[in-house]
Order: structure tokens, then C-alpha cells, then sequence
């Protein structure tokens, strides 16, 4: 984690970097989505999911697993490629998904896409080395 101080004096004050930002973005949103899938887990509601399903619902909750670690160890241009990528397929899963929801999986699903909007935006903002 790259940590860099703003002033010499007073109070510390400590800003991130983009690759950290995102990764932390990342990881907030896999949260989310394992308190949804916690869900899944009541009597009688997984046998109606077909297998499908349930490997879509892995696949959407390992992205953030991952990218959390790519995002930290790619190239700046793979990991800014990947998280726009991805943090945009995410947000649409979730879009997607949000209509048919009760109003405790809507509210997680606003916080889902917020978080995965500002995986993308930190991306699409992410520093980039000046010429030389």
C-alpha cells in the first residue's frame, strides 16, 4: 500500500493511491455481495435455484475476490483495462437483477452499484505516468 504524506506538520494526513482505492472499492463490494448470498441459505429457497444459478451467483461474487488482488499486482494498464471492464459487467449484473429484489436486497444492490460505478470512475481516473 502506498502511503504518502501531504504535509510535514500538524495533523497527518495520508492519501492513497488509485490502485488501493479501487482495491478497497472492490473488496467493500464483495462484502455486500456475500451478505446477499448469506440470503440463499434459507430452508427450502436454494433448492429453487437451478445449478446455472448458482454458479452465475459464484462467478458475481468472486469478480470482487479477485480483481481486489489483480487490481494490486497488474500492470497499471491491464488493472485500469480490467476494473473498467469488470466494474462496469458487475454494475449491470446488478442493475439487471435489482427489479424482481425485496427492499433489503434493493438497498444492497443501490450500495452495489454505487461501489462498482466508483471502481469504474477511479479507473477511467486513474493517474497516469507523465512523458520521460
Amino acid at each position: 500500500m502506498n502511503l504518502s504524506k501531504t504535509r510535514a506538520s500538524g495533523p497527518r494526513d495520508w492519501r492513497l493511491d488509485a490502485r488501493t482505492k479501487v482495491s478497497a472499492s472492490w473488496a467493500s463490494l464483495m462484502m455486500c455481495l456475500y451478505v446477499e448470498a448469506i440470503g440463499f441459505f434459507d430452508p427450502g429457497r436454494l433448492a429453487a435455484f437451478a445449478p446455472g444459478a448458482l454458479l452465475a451467483v459464484a462467478i458475481l461474487i468472486t469478480v470482487p475476490a479477485i480483481m481486489a488482488f489483480l487490481t494490486l499486482v497488474l500492470t497499471p494498464g491491464a488493472s485500469r483495462a480490467a476494473n473498467i471492464g469488470l466494474g462496469a459487467v458487475v454494475a449491470i449484473v446488478v442493475m439487471i437483477a435489482i427489479p424482481d429484489a425485496s427492499t433489503f436486497h434493493v438497498l444492497l444492490g443501490i450500495v452495489e452499484m454505487a461501489l462498482a460505478a466508483s471502481v469504474v470512475w477511479q479507473a477511467w481516473n486513474w493517474p497516469r505516468p507523465g512523458p520521460g
